[in-house]
């Protein structure tokens, strides 16, 4: 039997009111703000520890415990954390193409959280835009980012990877939202979005500082 098309319900399905798919979205994705840090972190910290250099892994950066690295071990650290962020994002993607035609499941949601980490590059180059024009953080600290530290490392303008793959990370989401059955596409962006940011935060400023100090 032929699976129906994404955004309408199978025969029988008795489709959830707004409010508790909202509430369950945000649910699903409030881990994966704190999640989607650490793996980051990881990036860091598996190159760092790759090349020889003791490295330690804190909630939120990942501390280096050797003597100053050469200029290219320090871009390939650097690098570590969004080539970890955009590898998971794509075989998240692949996972979501492969499964394309089938009845939205729980394959689907497993794909879409590991699609949805091009986000992070979008959240990334959207922040930086609003905290340079609204001067809410000093230049010196804006470039410390990983992409804008590449940028610089290209020998280019710091903006230029920020840019690239900003700009990849929305066309990334916006497949990945087209993808989502049409009945899901409203709770999944609002829950999603708000359950993202809210577990980011609580991670950040409350859980990271007592389970990864």
């Amino acid at each position: 039997m032929r699976p129906p098309p994404l955004g309408e319900p199978g025969p029988g399905v008795v489709v959830t009111p707004l409010l508790p798919r909202l509430a369950a979205y945000a649910l699903l994705f409030v881990p994966m703000g704190a999640l989607g840090t650490v793996l980051h972190e990881l990036g860091h910290w598996a190159v760092a520890e790759a090349l020889g250099c003791p490295a330690s892994l804190h909630y939120g950066w990942t501390h280096l415990e050797c003597a100053p690295l050469s200029a290219t071990a320090s871009t390939l650290v650097t690098l570590g954390g969004p080539v970890q962020t955009m590898v998971t994002g794509t075989l998240g993607l692949g996972l979501l193409w492969r499964l394309r035609g089938q009845a939205w499941g729980g394959r689907h949601i497993i794909a879409l959280l590991m699609a949805l980490f091009w986000s992070r590059e979008v959240f990334n180059a959207a922040a930086y835009v609003v905290f340079q024009l609204g001067g809410m953080v000093p230049a010196e600290r804006l470039v410390q980012g990983d992409e804008l530290l590449l940028g610089l490392a290209l020998g280019g303008p710091p903006e230029l990877v920020l840019a690239v793959t900003g700009l990849v990370g929305v066309v990334a989401v916006l497949w990945v939202a087209l993808e989502v059955p049409r009945a899901e596409r409203v709770p999944l962006v609002v829950g999603g979005g708000v359950g993202s940011l809210l577990g980011f935060a609580l991670w950040m400023s409350f859980l990271g500082p007592i389970l990864l100090p």
